[in-house]
């Protein structure tokens, strides 16, 4: 009998569909890894892009797939290519989601007539999927579906409490996402309902799903793994403590909290807050900081490795999140970590070894975390040692093993192979 065949479909580039990808492919089950742009450093036409200039090139590189998985990717981006367009020449957010939502539904209706019904089992990722299920399911074949974020009522809930009480931060792209959010709801939702299987990023995730209902016995969460840890810090900032906050700096992040308890400090003398990704909150909210904080849109991963190790701790004080893989990220680099449970990494921080969850929304808490470490910058750098130390416990190849187990079982034996997964 021949082994049962998965197609892979992730839109996007992200460590988490690849690991999936590759672990299927050395398992003898992927048929076709698919995305939106994606090609192999071997293509005789990427080295020759490759050669034309230095920008060209930095993008190629970002676009690339792991060897591991040459001969067996199938891109269709040239909608991708409109999207990336549209946001570098506009700028606008509101723009460009409504090219990437005409985008992600040109995608998914591709995956669907290309491979539904061709393979035992698609294995898609949330919001890109649907046609896709519902061609695959007529067929009689099966579906995992990846899910990256909290469901959408915890998600939805939250965001309205935070915009109800901050309504100075609602910006005209929140506007246009509230407008919009029955489609994009009805599109999670029936998702949800053709999957066979659940594949959760997190603790988190699947406990948001079970609170709205979708049945325990088609969910499992397998967090995603920490990246190879760096060499050990020789030596963490002296005289001084740096708090970093990486990644997007809005409501949702929870970075309106972080500048609250930032100034509720009981001085500034010798701390520095540098935060750094794409700010959404208004000018009002970063006004007049007191002490030595900055800001700086994203920076490319190489620049972000060297904040990791310039800085004493990473603050994440998410409110809600499917897996903060920046948590893991400042783990490896040799970081204590502040963040909150809803970051999806509960099970990778342990207060008072590694770092501290502060309960999500609550400025006081996270201030007197920031304070502690102000007032003990001497114990951080063995805190750091101790992330890297649980961040080495859990690698892609441990997740790869994991993942391939609970594939295996579900593809193989007609059922679902929902089980508990622990990092």
């Amino acid at each position: 009998m021949a082994a049962p065949s998965v197609v892979v479909s992730s839109p996007s580039l992200r460590a988490r569909g690849l690991e999936v990808a590759r672990g299927l492919r050395e398992a003898g089950l992927l048929r076709e890894f698919v995305t939106t742009l994606g090609w192999s450093r071997n293509s005789r036409w990427y080295r020759t892009a490759r050669a034309i200039g230095t920008g060209l090139g930095r993008e190629l590189e970002r676009r690339c797939v792991p060897e591991a998985l040459d001969g067996c990717v199938h891109a269709c981006g040239w909608r991708e290519v409109v999207r990336v367009a549209t946001h570098r020449l506009t700028r606008n957010e509101v723009w460009t989601d409504r090219v990437w939502w005409w985008a992600e539904r040109g995608y998914d209706r591709h995956v669907a007539r290309r491979w539904a019904g061709r393979v035992d089992c698609i294995y898609g990722f949330e919001l890109s999927s649907l046609e896709t299920f519902r061609a695959q399911k007529r067929a009689g074949g099966r579906c995992v579906l990846a899910q990256p974020i909290a469901h959408y009522r915890t998600l939805e809930g939250i965001l309205r409490e935070e915009r109800r009480k901050f309504p100075e931060a609602a910006t005209e792209y929140d506007q246009h996402l509230e407008a919009s959010l029955s489609r994009v709801n009805a599109i999670k939702e029936e998702e949800i309902a053709l999957a066979d299987l659940i594949v959760a990023q997190s603790d988190y995730v699947a406990e948001t799903l079970r609170a709205a209902g979708v049945p325990t016995d088609k969910i499992v969460a397998l967090p995603s793994a920490a990246p190879p840890v760096q060499l050990p810090r020789t030596e963490f900032p002296r005289d001084q403590v740096i708090f970093l906050s990486a990644g997007s700096q809005s409501l949702r992040k929870g970075t309106h909290y972080l500048l609250q308890a930032w100034r509720s400090l009981k001085s500034h003398t010798g701390l520095k807050l540098w935060m750094v990704g794409n700010n959404t909150l208004p000018a009002t909210f970063t006004k007049d900081l007191p002490g030595e904080a900055w800001a700086s849109p994203a920076v490319p991963k190489p620049r972000l490795l060297e904040l990791y190790r310039a800085a004493s701790v990473l603050v994440l004080p998410t409110l809600a999140e499917g897996f903060a893989y920046v948590v893991l990220e400042a783990m490896a680099a040799g970081l204590p970590i502040i963040t909150t449970r809803n970051s999806g990494c509960g099970s990778f921080v342990q207060d008072g070894v590694n770092g501290w969850l502060v309960p999500a929304g609550n400025a006081a808490a996270l201030a007197d975390r920031l304070q502690w470490c102000a007032d003990n910058a001497a114990r951080l750098p063995a805190m750091g040692e101790a992330s890297r130390a649980r961040a080495a416990r859990w690698t892609w190849d441990d997740f790869v093993q994991t993942h391939n187990r609970l594939i295996i079982e579900f593809v193989g034996s007609g059922r679902n192979g929902a089980k508990e997964h622990h990092a």
